[in-house]
C-alpha cells in the first residue's frame, strides 16, 4: 500500500487515508504492526528524502488512521494508542513547531500580495492543519487526563505555551490583514460589494478558528498541566 501514497489527485488520496484508516482499525496492532515505522520511514528516508507530496499523502494517512484509533474504547486500545502518541509525538511536534515558524515569517508578504506568493504558502498551510490535528488527536487521546493521574502532562507543559504564542500572532495578523474581509480597503461602495478575499487570508481564519479549539480542549482534558 505504500505505493499508493503520492497520489496527485486530492480525492483519491482521501479515499486511500480512509482505506488505511479501516484495516489498521482491525489489523493493528497484531497484524500490522510495523504501520507506523513504516510510515515514518518514508519522512525520515535520509537516502531518498520525500518529496513535498509524499510529506502531506503521510500526514494525511496519519490524521485519519489516529482518527480511527482514538475512537477505540476498550482499555487495552487505548494502552495501544498510548504507545504511539508516545512514538509519533515528538516528530510531529517538531514539524509543527518549523511549520509554524515558516508560516508566521511568510505569512505577512502572502497576505499583502496572495498572486505574488503562488501556492507554496497554501500548502504550507495545508500541512500545518494537518499536523495540528495530529498534534491535538496525540494529546487528547495518547495521555492520561492530569485530572484523574493528578501529573503533570509534559507534552502539555511543552505545547501549549507556543501555541498560545502562535495564536495571538495569527490574531494580529488577521486582524491588521489587508485581506481580511472586515476590512474597508477597496470596497466599491458604488456597487454594492465587497473584495473577494483571498484563499491564504480564508486558511488563516480557519487555522486561528482550529487552534483556539485545540487549546479548549487540551485544557478541558489537561487542565492541571496547561499552565
Amino acid at each position: 500500500m505504500l505505493q499508493l501514497i503520492q497520489q496527485d489527485d486530492n480525492q483519491i488520496a482521501v479515499q486511500i487515508a480512509l482505506v488505511y484508516s479501516k484495516i489498521a482499525r482491525f489489523d493493528f496492532p497484531a497484524d500490522w504492526p510495523n504501520l507506523f515505522s513504516d510510515l515514518m520511514g518514508i519522512l525520515q528516508n535520509g537516502q531518498s528524502p520525500p518529496t513535498v507530496l509524499a510529506v502531506r499523502r503521510v500526514y494525511l494517512i496519519l490524521h485519519h488512521v489516529l482518527k480511527e484509533l482514538s475512537s477505540k474504547r476498550l482499555p487495552g486500545d487505548k494502552r495501544t494508542f498510548a504507545e504511539v502518541a508516545r512514538f509519533l509525538f515528538a516528530h510531529v511536534w517538531n514539524q509543527w513547531c518549523a511549520d509554524t515558524q515558516l508560516l508566521l515569517e511568510g505569512l505577512p508578504a502572502g497576505l499583502e500580495a496572495p498572486q505574488a506568493a503562488g501556492s507554496a504558502p497554501l500548502l504550507c498551510f495545508e500541512r500545518w492543519l494537518l499536523l495540528l490535528k495530529i498534534v491535538r488527536r496525540l494529546i487528547l487521546f495518547g495521555f492520561e487526563s492530569d485530572a484523574k493521574s493528578l501529573q503533570p502532562v509534559e507534552a502539555v507543559n511543552a505545547c501549549m505555551p507556543p501555541m498560545v504564542h502562535t495564536l495571538q500572532r495569527m490574531v494580529a495578523l488577521m486582524c491588521g490583514s489587508k485581506a481580511d474581509p472586515t476590512s474597508g480597503a477597496g470596497i466599491d461602495l458604488s456597487a454594492g460589494k465587497r473584495p473577494a478575499r483571498s484563499h491564504l487570508a480564508a486558511m488563516l481564519q480557519r487555522g486561528v478558528l482550529k487552534l483556539l479549539k485545540t487549546q479548549c480542549q487540551v485544557q478541558e482534558v489537561h487542565p492541571w498541566s496547561v499552565w
